[in-house]
């Protein structure tokens, strides 16, 4: 059975034992003075550090980031990368275990890594660990190694302790130390240990596909039959997962959004590990093809409105004295004293405009805002801040709250909800993900590069 190896997934507890049961094969042989006990705890280590993935990568970080990465979570990620590399493994090998544990024995070997303290078992060294040549329990060794080699802080160490040291003890109790790899035969290369065929059940295989076929029927009935919502003059309406546009005077286009298609893809999904599940043993998986790194983080900025439309207005706050309605709709105090933490972007009037992502973004919120109305709230992926939508038309936002959303891509459409006010849609830029106040904001007029009135150097989203 090969590796557990998906880019950046947090494997489930089975995976992570059938992985386990790899490095069991690897290092529990004659030629090696691996002790079960210590492979145990480093099992329970690993656990907790990867889901015992090789091709796991430090969530929220691009690749050049150089960031945690494999079984052990090397940091930077280079430290084994480049050990790796000048040894001549190939990319999917080392995204794969073998060369993970070649490595692991090559830091026993050459000390180097664990830090022996003498709080942590009297100075106990990477290769007293190695051979429990002290006779300490699993617990003891999980501790040892977290420690040792890990070395989290304190109370992040403290708080994963029992954990680590459950997965420990459960891989010491259920994991195949004959060396028959768990198959009772070629040591999990593959095979089935007798060599005889295994039953092949086709029936479950098409109960199944009918049960999937009619969870997809429902799942997309549940999209199809919802309300649709005017978005006003723009002759377009839909939701969350349709967008209609009245093309001619009797012709419409029927749109799916971004979310139509998650679902969509999280029900194939689902399919695909419903039958990953059934032929589980019976039809050997191939190498997984390995991914690409991540690419660094698009760096894209764009206007939040298409300003190319008619009547779009934004002013520049220099320009306009204190009591008009353009430096009121600016950031900063207005003539009645109170306090604008956000930057308005007016409408002319119209209705039905569409506002989009000013950044790389994931969706943290979608909610009503007493006097903002429908909100939505984001949190960039390539700076440090945030920023916050108010006013929108109401359920027009075609995101959902975790969606990672591109720059330039569309959030929802420019409403009045919330108070008696004209279309229009307030921004706040926020470095903390707080808003409301000047303390939690900063102005959004420099942010957006707004150069004068009704111009900007940042480039439309359309």
């Amino acid at each position: 059975m090969a590796w557990h190896n998906e880019f950046r997934k947090w494997l489930s507890e089975s995976q992570s034992l059938e992985n386990g049961q790899k490095v069991v094969d690897y290092l529990y042989t004659d030629k090696k003075d691996w002790s079960k006990e210590s492979i145990s705890a480093l099992l329970g280590n690993m656990r907790h550090e990867s889901s015992i993935n090789p091709n796991m990568y430090e969530y929220g970080y691009s690749w050049g980031a150089d960031r945690g990465f494999g079984l052990v979570q090397w940091t930077p990620r280079s430290k084994f990368w480049n050990w790796g590399s000048s040894k001549g493994y190939s990319e999917s090998q080392l995204r794969s275990g073998n060369s993970q544990l070649a490595r692991i024995d090559y830091e026993v070997d050459n000390n180097i890594q664990w830090i022996p303290k003498s709080s942590n078992f009297n100075g106990l060294t990477f290769k007293e660990f190695r051979t429990n040549s002290k006779g300490l329990s699993v617990d003891q060794l999980t501790e040892a190694f977290t420690w040792g080699y890990e070395r989290p802080n304190a109370q992040a160490g403290q708080e994963s302790m029992p954990s680590r040291q459950a997965f420990a003890n459960k891989a010491f109790n259920q994991l195949d130390w004959s060396g028959s790899g768990g198959n009772g035969g070629d040591g999990g290369d593959g095979g089935n240990g007798g060599g005889s065929e295994p039953e092949f059940d086709f029936g479950s295989i098409i109960n199944f596909f009918k049960k999937f076929g009619q969870d997809v029927v429902k799942e997309i009935e549940k999209m199809l039959i919802i309300n649709l919502y005017d978005y006003g003059k723009s002759k377009t309406f839909g939701n969350n997962f349709l967008k209609v546009d009245k093309t001619y005077s009797n012709l419409y286009k029927i749109k799916p959004t971004v979310n139509f298609k998650k679902v969509t893809n999280d029900i194939i999904e689902a399919g695909l590990e419903g039958i990953e599940d059934i032929l589980g043993g019976i039809i050997e998986p191939s190498e997984p093809d390995t991914p690409n790194p991540d690419p660094d983080p698009n760096s894209d900025m764009y206007f939040p409105v298409d300003y190319n439309l008619a009547g779009i207005n934004f002013w520049k706050r220099s320009n306009w004295n204190v009591g008009t309605l353009q430096r009121n709709m600016t950031y900063g105090n207005r003539n009645t004293g109170s306090f604008h933490s956000g930057y308005d972007i007016g409408s002319g009037g119209n209705t039905g405009y569409k506002v989009y992502a000013i950044r790389d973004c994931t969706i943290t919120d979608i909610r009503q805002v007493t006097g903002g109305g429908y909100s939505v709230f984001m949190k960039h992926t390539t700076d440090n801040y945030h920023s916050m939508f108010l006013h929108l038309v109401q359920d027009s936002a075609v995101v959902n709250i975790g969606d990672k959303v591109k720059a330039g891509e569309q959030i929802a459409v420019m409403g009045n909800t919330g108070g008696n006010y004209a279309t229009h849609l307030h921004v706040e830029i926020s470095p903390t993900g707080e808003f409301h106040t000047e303390g939690n904001t900063i102005n959004p007029e420099g942010y957006l590069k707004v150069t004068g009135d009704n111009k900007t150097d940042l480039p439309s989203p359309v």
